[in-house]
């Protein structure tokens, strides 16, 4: 039944009309481009690996071009350099692709056709899955595969998805084939909801979750995220897995303030395919997710305060216990916004891992950014 859902976006594709397709230079003029241009620096110091330096470049960009009424081409391409040092040498950057510590390629590059018209939208060809909440939206390592995704917005307050890759990328699932739908309820006075269910053959039978940003509390100046989600993986002997997180922001002495509480039954399982996909994270950076983590409680908090319209500083804790292991993180940093391209970030972060065996890490990171 899954399989026909989402290979109805193919059908609804092949039967439009392209009678009223843009000959090559009108399309040309009419290209849309956006993306950005990134450099960063980290430095990190482990207690049980080699330290590194490391400097990191990359790029994307995403051009959108018709080629006929409501339908456009659009090709995300990525390009990235990894400059990585070790026990304070620097590494001559004009070393071969290949050499130790240097790494150069073009890479996550997606291409596909869009069509959008009234209450129906896809997209068909090596499509990107990042709106998916246990799917990684990571801006460099999207989700994606080949295959097809489609909404249709019955009303203001409701649309419904469908989808259908062969092999999703960027996945701790691997090359494995998945099935999606879902619901997404807007609401003024109640908030968001979304549900969602998937299927990854031979990897998960089901993954079900509902995410909410609900506005029960807003007159107080409060928002509630609640979100709920139970997988069972295909390996004969798996126990259902089941995942909760509430989690509570508003705006204390003029700071904007994020706490919440995430925990997993005692089961093995996997609710995201990756720790950049949105349900399950946590307010760390080198730690931040626990939806795959088996028997696991986790407090965090986040708070930011704006100096500036243009400066913001911020803090962020996670307390992690769970079978693979207990953490404690500790984060501070800053953003500066020089433009409304252009802006500069950093932030030093340290995790802090229970045990005699554990490898703590301290992280810093200065980041770089012209988005257009």
């Amino acid at each position: 039944m899954l399989k026909k859902l989402s290979l109805a976006a193919l059908v609804a594709m092949g039967s439009m009309s392209f009678a009223g397709a843009t000959d090559l230079s009108s399309a040309i003029q009419g290209v849309q481009l956006n993306g950005y241009l990134r450099i960063r620096a980290y430095a990190d110091k482990n207690s049980k690996k080699q330290d590194y330096l490391r400097w990191r470049t990359n790029a994307k960009l995403v051009f959108g071009v018709p080629v006929a009424d409501n339908t456009k081409i659009v090709w995300r391409v990525n390009a990235q350099q990894d400059a990585k040092t070790t026990n304070k040498k620097l590494l001559n950057p004009h070393k071969k692709v290949g050499d130790k510590g240097f790494n150069r390629n073009v890479t996550n590059s997606l291409f596909f056709l869009n069509y959008k018209k009234d209450a129906v939208a896809a997209n068909v060809g090596i499509v990107p899955l990042g709106f998916l909440p246990y799917a990684s939206s990571d801006s460099w390592g999207t989700a994606h595969g080949a295959g097809a995704d489609a909404t249709y917005t019955l009303n203001d307050n409701l649309t419904l998805a469908a989808g259908y890759v062969d092999q999703m990328f960027n996945s701790i699932t691997g090359a494995n084939d998945v099935y999606t739908v879902g619901a997404i309820y807007k609401d003024k006075n109640l908030g968001t909801a979304q549900v969602w269910y998937a299927q990854v053959t031979d990897v998960l039978d089901y993954d079900v979750m509902l995410m909410t940003n609900l506005n029960i509390l807003k007159d107080q100046g409060i928002g509630v995220n609640i979100d709920i989600a139970q997988s069972k993986e295909s390996k004969k002997g798996s126990d259902s897995h089941n995942f909760f997180n509430i989690s509570f922001t508003g705006k204390v002495s003029g700071a904007d303030v994020k706490i919440g509480y995430a925990a997993t039954n005692d089961k093995k399982g996997v609710i995201n395919t990756s720790d950049d996909s949105k349900i399950g994270t946590t307010a760390g950076e080198l730690r931040h997710n626990v939806a795959n983590l088996t028997d696991a409680t986790a407090v965090y908090a986040k708070a930011g305060y704006n100096v500036t319209k243009a400066a913001n500083v911020f803090v962020a804790y996670d307390n992690i216990t769970a079978d693979e292991g207990d953490s404690n993180e500790y984060q501070v940093g800053a953003k500066y916004k020089v433009n409304k391209k252009f802006g500069i970030s950093g932030y030093v972060d340290y995790l802090d891992n229970d045990g005699s065996a554990a490898n703590d890490t301290t992280e810093a990171r200065v980041e770089f950014k012209y988005s257009f």
